[in-house]
């Protein structure tokens, strides 16, 4: 290989390597073990200490640029995200947790508070149905270069003007995983 070649693939490495969308199998049992890791810990941080069921989409989603920059402005820019391959099963990381009922995303359908109560139903019950019959969608988790600090973007929805989500940065600690008390990109409907 002559110099313009390894300088040519050194460029190319190095900018692969400050792509911040740049994915990572999820393959092996460390990034398997470490995106199982985080939706526990955001899950039991989520639901209730009761562990009321929560349906949760079985299908992990992509993160888009939009999300990375929510992640870098979490952060004050200070990550490079990596993010892992998108549209991962989520039932060999969630299917042992009592409390989550996996779900298909695309076969599910809210009973939407709205809806429940221009049918005569209360207040109080027709927004009840609706959360416990939401959907939490987790988005893939992204890593950053260091592999010291991981983000994920949520999703609950329970109708048309149902539902909260956001962005939520997590650090790795001397006794593992801890989620940050930062919460990005939020929203409530």
């Amino acid at each position: 290989m002559n110099r313009v070649s390894i300088s040519a693939a050194w460029v190319l490495f190095v900018s692969l390597l400050a792509t911040p969308s740049m994915a990572v199998e999820p393959d092996s049992p460390s990034v398997a073990g470490v995106q199982s890791e985080i939706y526990r810990i955001f899950l039991n941080t989520w639901i209730s200490s009761d562990k009321t069921p929560v349906n949760v989409s079985r299908r992990a989603e992509p993160l888009s640029p939009d999300d990375i920059k929510v992640f870098d402005d979490c952060s004050d820019g200070k990550h490079k995200w990596v993010s892992i391959v998108s549209g991962q099963d989520l039932a060999g990381q969630l299917a042992d947790l009592s409390y989550v009922r996996l779900v298909n995303p695309d076969t599910w359908k809210p009973k939407d508070p709205a809806e429940l109560m221009a049918h005569g139903r209360s207040v109080d019950s027709a927004v009840g149905e609706g959360i416990n019959n939401g959907l939490m969608t987790l988005s893939v988790v992204a890593l950053d270069t260091t592999a010291k600090t991981a983000a994920l973007r949520y999703a609950f929805v329970c109708g048309a003007l149902c539902g909260s989500g956001g962005a939520v940065l997590f650090t790795l600690t001397p006794q593992g995983w801890a989620m940050d008390q930062r919460q990005c990109g939020g929203w409530i409907s």
